[in-house]
């Protein structure tokens, strides 16, 4: 995988270093294909996603964060997009939005949290849902 890394200009405001400094370490294994997610993203967007952690929040939608993958020559714009979140033993979770201000540039790796208001998920802590290969 020959990518890079950037971040959301939203994101930069508001990132902790450590955080970003995270995102950065899951990056590198990312893209040396040692980090493997136990859940799914998918969209019908030629886009390849990559969770890294899940929680709750203040409103009880679910929070997905994930690398978010432009592997083609042109940029990718999130309009109407439908996005499927997806973790063993249950239904898959649907969401349906545009993100303003998202265009994903040509070969760049950036993260994304997706919300997602409908869900069954109870448990409220962070979990992070990567197993880094050796």
């Amino acid at each position: 995988m020959n990518q890079s890394f950037d971040i959301h200009p939203k994101w930069e405001t508001s990132l902790s270093r450590a955080d970003y400094q995270e995102l950065h370490a899951l990056f590198l294994h990312y893209q040396n294909n040692r980090l493997h997610s136990t859940a799914t993203l998918t969209s019908d967007l030629n886009i390849t996603y990559l969770p890294l952690f899940r929680a709750i929040n203040h409103k009880n939608e679910l929070l997905v964060t994930a690398f978010v993958t432009n592997n083609a020559s042109q940029m990718i714009c999130f309009k109407n997009v439908e996005i499927l979140y997806h973790e063993s033993n249950m239904e898959p979770i649907k969401a349906t939005g545009t993100i303003h201000n998202f265009d994903l540039q040509p070969f760049k790796t950036t993260a994304w949290t997706f919300i997602f208001p409908d869900h069954c998920i109870k448990e409220a802590k962070r979990i992070y849902l990567i197993d880094q290969a050796t």
